[in-house]
C-alpha cells in the first residue's frame, strides 16, 4: 500500500467516525475545563456544568443503545423505523436525569461528594460512553448506521413536520426545566450555604472543657474562658464576638452592659480559638453573660435576635460581705469536718487499744497454757522415766534370783550325777562276776 492510499484510508476511518458523537465528546472536555477553571458561585460555571449533566452522559448512553437508524422486528424480520435525531435527544435528557442520581450515590459511597468529583464523574463517563457508541455504530453496515441530517434534523417520516417539532421542543423544554434545579445543586453544591459554629469552654491543664464555667463569683472577679469560632461558610470571614452581661426580669432583659469586643478572622473551614477575660459589674444578682457573634456590622445595641451565633452562661455575683460569710460557713464545716474526724481517730485509736490489750491478754493467756502444757509434759516425762526405772530394778531382781534358781539346780543336777555313776559301777561288776560263773559251769 502506497503513502496516498495510507493516508487515504485513514482519512477515510476519520471520516466515518459519527460527528454527533465526536461533538458530544469535544462539548465534555470543554464543560468540564471550564467548570474546574471557573470560581464556585459564578454564573458561567453553572452554564458550563448544565449540558454536562442534563444532555451529554445521556446522549452517549443513547448511542450505545441504538446505534442502526432503524430495528429489525423479531416477528415478522422487517426493519422498522428507529430512534430519530428528535427522540435521541429527549432521550438523551432522560437518561441524563436518570443518570445523575446514581452518579451521585456511588459517588456518596465511594469518595467525597464535591463538584469536582462530580464533573470529572460525568465528563469521564461521557467521553467513554461516546466512544463504545461510536464503536457500535461502525460495526453497522453504512446503510443501515444512523447518522445526523443537517437539513432535515427533525423531520420524521409518517407525521407532519410541524408537529413533531412541537412536542419534541415541548419535550426539550420541560425536561430541561425539571432538571435544572437539579443540576444546579450538584454541579456547584458550595453555593447552597454553609454553616458558622460558636463555643464556649474552659481551659484545665492545657485540654479545653465545655461546660465547666463558674456559677458563682465575688464582686471584681474575673471570669477567665475560650471563645471558639469555626467558619464553614465557603469563605474567608471577619467576625465581631460581643460579650454581654444581662439582667434579666420575668424573662426580659432589663440592662444590658457590654464588657468584652473582639474581632476573629476566620478562613473558609478554619477555627479560631480566642481566651477572653470579662468582670462583671453588677453585685448580690444572678447575671447572664452572652457572646454575640456577628459576621457583618455590629448593631449600635447588640441583641440575640440580630446576632449571627450566640452563647451565654448564667453566673451569681455576690457581695463581700456574702463572699465573707460563705467563707465563715465554709470555715465552720471544714471546723466541723476536722472535729468529726479528730473524734473519729480519737475512737479508733481507742477501738485499736483495747484490740492491743486484748490481744496482749490473750497471748499471755496463751503462754500460760502453753507453760502450763510443758509442766505438765515434764511431770508426765518423770513419771514415765520413774516407772522405767523400777521396772528395770523389778527385772534385774527376777534376772539375779532366776540366775541363782539356776545354778542351785545345776548343783543338784551335779550331786544327781555322781550317784548315778557309782551305781553303774557296781552293776557293771556283778554282770562281770556272773559271766565268770557262767563260764565255769561250761567248762
Amino acid at each position: 500500500m502506497s503513502l496516498r492510499e495510507a493516508t487515504a484510508t485513514r482519512l477515510e476511518a476519520v471520516l466515518r467516525y459519527p460527528a454527533d458523537l465526536a461533538v458530544v465528546s469535544a462539548l465534555a472536555v470543554i464543560a468540564y475545563s471550564l467548570v474546574m477553571a471557573l470560581e464556585a458561585g459564578s454564573e458561567l460555571r453553572v452554564l458550563a456544568a448544565l449540558p454536562l449533566v442534563l444532555f451529554l452522559p445521556g446522549y452517549a448512553l443513547v448511542a450505545v443503545l441504538f446505534p442502526a437508524r432503524g430495528r429489525v422486528s423479531p416477528s415478522d424480520g422487517v426493519t422498522r423505523r428507529g430512534v430519530d435525531a428528535v427522540e435521541r435527544a429527549g432521550l438523551g435528557l432522560a437518561a441524563s436525569i436518570a443518570l445523575v442520581p446514581v452518579a451521585v450515590i456511588g459517588l456518596s459511597l465511594s469518595a467525597e461528594l464535591t463538584t469536582e468529583a462530580v464533573t470529572t464523574t460525568f465528563a469521564v463517563a461521557t467521553v467513554v460512553l461516546a466512544q463504545v457508541g461510536a464503536f457500535r455504530r461502525l460495526r453497522v453496515p453504512r446503510g443501515d448506521r444512523f447518522s445526523l441530517s443537517a437539513l432535515r434534523p427533525f423531520d420524521r417520516p409518517g407525521k407532519p413536520g410541524s408537529l413533531a417539532t412541537a412536542s419534541t421542543i415541548l419535550l426539550v423544554v420541560a425536561v430541561a426545566v425539571a432538571g435544572a434545579a437539579f443540576a444546579f445543586a450538584v454541579a456547584s453544591p458550595t453555593a447552597a450555604g454553609g454553616f458558622t459554629q460558636l463555643a464556649i469552654y474552659t481551659e484545665d491543664d492545657g485540654d479545653l472543657v465545655a461546660g465547666d464555667l463558674p456559677s458563682t463569683v465575688e464582686s471584681n472577679e474575673s471570669i477567665p474562658f475560650v471563645l471558639e469560632v469555626q467558619n464553614q461558610e465557603g469563605e474567608d470571614r471577619t467576625y465581631t464576638a460581643v460579650v454581654q452581661e444581662q439582667t434579666l426580669e420575668d424573662g426580659e432583659v432589663t440592662d444590658r452592659t457590654t464588657l468584652d469586643s473582639t474581632e476573629l478572622e476566620v478562613a473558609d473551614e478554619g477555627t479560631v480559638r480566642s481566651e477572653r477575660v470579662v468582670t462583671p459589674t453588677t453585685e448580690g444578682e444572678t447575671v447572664r453573660i452572652v457572646i454575640l457573634l456577628y459576621a457583618e456590622e455590629t448593631p449600635v445595641e447588640p441583641t440575640r435576635e440580630g446576632a449571627e451565633e450566640d452563647a451565654f452562661f448564667w453566673v451569681d455575683v455576690i457581695d463581700e460581705d456574702e463572699a465573707d460569710d460563705e467563707d465563715e460557713a465554709d470555715d465552720e464545716d471544714e471546723t466541723d469536718d476536722e472535729d468529726e474526724a479528730d473524734d473519729e481517730d480519737e475512737t479508733d485509736d481507742e477501738d485499736e487499744a483495747d484490740d492491743e490489750d486484748e490481744a496482749d491478754d490473750q497471748d499471755e493467756t496463751d503462754d500460760e497454757d502453753e507453760a502450763d502444757d510443758e509442766d505438765e509434759a515434764d511431770d508426765e516425762d518423770e513419771t514415765d522415766d520413774e516407772d522405767e526405772a523400777d521396772d528395770e530394778d523389778e527385772t534385774d531382781a527376777e534376772d539375779e534370783t532366776d540366775a541363782e534358781d539356776e545354778a542351785d539346780d545345776e548343783d543338784e543336777t551335779d550331786e544327781d550325777g555322781d550317784d548315778g555313776g557309782l551305781l553303774d559301777e557296781g552293776v557293771d561288776a556283778i554282770q562281770d562276776g556272773i559271766d565268770a560263773v557262767g563260764d565255769l559251769f561250761e567248762d
